[in-house]
């Protein structure tokens, strides 16, 4: 019940970030080729923007699909085929969007108390898995997004629990299910082609008592993925525009963060206080992992079969993200829901330690402990409108605030246009704004007029050349690196950096006006006259 009314609440209050902002703009049929349309350097109206978020006359589903296959396509349909549907049945607030993400991440629940048992036989293992994943701060954090996240966790634990029932029950009808179930996680996100490699590692292990069960498994796996490849050949023929989309995860990270980050996230599937105390973030995320080694050893000794589908499902996930960025100098691994069914599987491993811990009164008091650290962590998380994995977007109420107060034009200068969707939500449709490209001048007309003119994060360039404009005056009104995070702090603890400073997501907004006529008498004509009365 704790688990279900963390996910509702945070569907509630949190902010709907820029990722769903998108999300709703796919839903409604639109794309961001679209939206880039409207700057074009002239004014338009926050209702302009209103209007490509919410389902229009016209679109529906088919238009969803193309707009992901064209721009997204890393993206797979599931989730935003389901939602297209309900947002037009319910409504497209972002309260509404949420609840299906809501709704659907519940199944993860029963699902969890199913692959436990089939993998432990064990009622107690599986009700403290259940309850584990219930309270879990990670995935309450991604349980109320609309994304397709919450549906993720949902398909891999499915397709686990159909896999383990085709392998000890056999049957077509078993392993056509299974296949379906393949097809549905492809459809849902792409990395699920490594929950499907885990299940073979798997299947190899068990196919030394059963030599036909390998060819069966093949049989199955392959039809399911001949099912997903429709969106297979689309993702492939558009991988372009998918690495464009994620070049920002090359750019090079420092070691340090890495290593702090994995930990962190480990953690956070228990306890998670954001990155408060970051050093001592990281000294939890120490004890989390020597807690999933001494798991991962007494679940090999109780059930070798269980332990190796439980660490090939998260072993497997995590090395193929981690090996490459060590060596590449990339960041896929430190982006938390990439790495799923790695937290799955540690959840997993852990009940099932407590399940079988033969010092009994240690287990209880562990598992009280563990329940106690997820409820505090949701309870002070549900307190707050922003978290780590939407910090980007820390600052978009207090702009949102300070517009409402004096709606005008809305001028933007950064290269992202995504702060005008973020603010949409939030500002009056009414209120106005301007947009143009980075690296070139606003018109000159819509600097000056009546009402007040607000510039939005200028570039440095920009606001250089404003400030020698001696017509104009630029008067800061926000500026959220004053905005202290605990993001800041943990990056300095984990690295050595400056917590000085932080550009994660900043907003700086400033005013514009008209710079009142200088009093001060011109210089040649005042020497004339001093000249003359001299």
């Amino acid at each position: 019940m704790l688990g279900i009314g963390f996910r509702y609440s945070n569907a509630l209050h949190k902010i709907y970030y820029q990722d769903e902002a998108v999300t709703s703009l796919r839903l409604a049929g639109f794309t961001l080729h679209d939206y880039d349309q409207l700057f074009n350097r002239r004014p338009h109206t926050f209702g302009e923007i209103h209007r490509l978020v919410r389902p229009a006359p016209g679109r529906g589903v088919v238009d969803t699909v193309r707009s992901l296959a064209s721009e997204d396509p890393q993206h797979p349909p599931a989730f935003y085929a389901l939602a297209a549907v309900w947002v037009r049945a319910f409504g497209s607030t972002p309260l509404w969007t949420r609840l299906l993400a809501v709704g659907l991440s519940l199944t993860a629940l029963p699902l969890m108390y199913a692959l436990a048992f089939e993998l432990f036989a064990s009622r107690s293992v599986s009700l403290i898995a259940t309850a584990l994943l219930a309270v879990s701060p990670f995935f309450i954090l991604y349980a109320y997004q609309a994304r397709e996240y919450g549906l993720l966790s949902s398909a891999i634990l499915l397709s686990s629990v159909l896999f383990l029932r085709a392998v000890r029950l056999g049957g077509a009808r078993r392993w056509c299910w299974y296949a379906l179930s393949l097809a549905f996680g492809m459809y849902t996100y792409l990395l699920f082609g490594l929950v499907i490699a885990a299940h073979a590692i798997a299947v190899i292990e068990r196919a030394r008592r059963n030599p036909r069960l390998l060819a069966t498994f093949a049989a199955a796996t392959c039809t399911g993925l001949m099912l997903a490849v429709p969106w297979l050949w689309i993702f492939l023929r558009n991988r372009s525009v998918a690495n464009e989309d994620v070049s920002w995860a090359t750019s090079a990270y420092p070691l340090p963060f890495m290593l702090a980050k994995w930990g962190f996230y480990a953690t956070a599937t228990f306890f998670d206080l954001e990155y408060a105390f970051a050093r001592f973030a990281i000294f939890a995320a120490l004890v989390a992992v020597i807690i999933v080694i001494a798991s991962v050893h007494l679940v090999r000794r109780e059930n070798s079969g269980a332990a190796i589908f439980v660490v090939s499902m998260g072993g497997l996930a995590f090395l193929a993200l981690a090996l490459p960025d060590m060596l590449l100098h990339h960041r896929f691994s430190t982006i938390a829901r990439y790495l799923v069914p790695t937290w799955l599987a540690i959840v997993l491993t852990v009940a099932a330690f407590l399940g079988h811990w033969k010092r009994k009164q240690l287990a209880v008091a562990t598992f009280a402990l563990l329940l106690a650290g997820g409820v505090l962590s949701d309870a002070v998380s549900a307190r707050s409108t922003s978290w780590w994995e939407n910090n980007g977007n820390k600052a978009v109420p207090r702009v949102a605030a300070q517009l409402r107060k004096h709606p005008g034009l809305l001028l933007v200068s950064t290269q992202d246009e995504a702060p005008l969707l973020d603010l949409a939500p939030l500002v009056a449709a009414d209120a106005k704004w301007l947009g143009y490209r980075a690296g070139t001048m606003p018109p000159p007309s819509s600097l000056t007029g009546e009402g007040r003119i607000y510039l939005l994060s200028p570039s440095t360039w920009l606001h250089g050349r404003l400030q020698a404009d001696r017509n104009l005056r630029l008067r800061l009104v926000y500026d959220s690196h004053d905005f202290s995070t605990n993001l800041t702090r943990f990056r300095a603890a984990s690295t050595g950096a400056s917590a000085g400073t932080n550009d994660w997501g900043e907003m700086v907004l400033w005013t514009i006006e008209p710079r009142a006529p200088s009093r001060t008498p011109d210089r040649p004509q005042a020497f004339a006259r001093l000249k003359a009365s001299t």
